[in-house]
């Protein structure tokens, strides 16, 4: 059950979120939704902020991106934090992922929306702040690379409930945040031209005028 929300219509939407990405959309009812919400049992109370459970669907999942973009508008502080905010923030798109996969092939313009904002502009953003401190490095196949590793390590966490080879998140951002500065130092290495050493010039020998 969602508790600790003041507003109804939040726990509703965070309950309607949960029963989908559990239950699929066909298999929730509304009754499922009141119940994980807290509300009376069939006295209609999702009815009176929303029509339908497609409405419902469409409002919760709207209110997961536009939380998923405000979680990813501040630049992080370290490369450190930018590994940990983004572990979180994949702990956080978990149901909205299930979601995704299971029932949003149903709903074509739903389907991009999500796409767009859940996969599509978290790489853009980290790309373009990537290219900003080292303009000489792939800076989209970087944003590829480094947020691939940490949806792999999420995706086979919920598959079979630890992360690979046991690897603590402490040992993992700590690398993560290593390689991604070698990564930067190696496209300002690229950028920088070599410096030119200073030789003495050498002077022309004149021959002597003939006497």
């Amino acid at each position: 059950m969602v508790t600790g929300e003041a507003d109804p219509k939040d726990r509703i939407l965070r309950a309607a979120m949960k029963c989908f990405a559990e239950k699929g959309f066909s298999a929730t009812t509304i009754t499922d939704i009141e119940m994980a919400a807290g509300l009376s049992r069939g006295a209609g109370g999702t009815y009176r902020h929303f029509p339908s459970k497609r409405a419902m669907l469409e409002a919760a999942i709207d209110a997961e991106l536009a939380l998923n973009d405000e979680m990813l508008a501040p630049a992080p502080t370290s490369l450190e934090a930018a590994a940990r905010g983004g572990l979180e923030q994949l702990d956080h798109q978990r149901d909205l992922t299930r979601v995704l996969f299971r029932d949003l092939d149903r709903f074509p313009e739903l389907q991009r929306r999500v796409v767009e904002r859940l996969v599509h502009s978290p790489y853009r953003v980290v790309a373009e702040r990537t290219a900003r401190v080292a303009p000489g490095v792939d800076a989209e196949a970087v944003a590829v690379i480094m947020i691939g590793a940490l949806v792999n390590v999420k995706v086979i966490e919920a598959m079979v409930g630890a992360t690979p080879a046991g690897v603590s998140e402490e040992r993992l951002v700590a690398t993560w945040a290593r390689l991604y500065e070698l990564i930067i130092r190696d496209g300002l290495a690229e950028r920088t031209p070599p410096v030119q050493s200073k030789q003495p010039a050498k002077r022309s020998k004149r021959k002597a005028p003939p006497r």
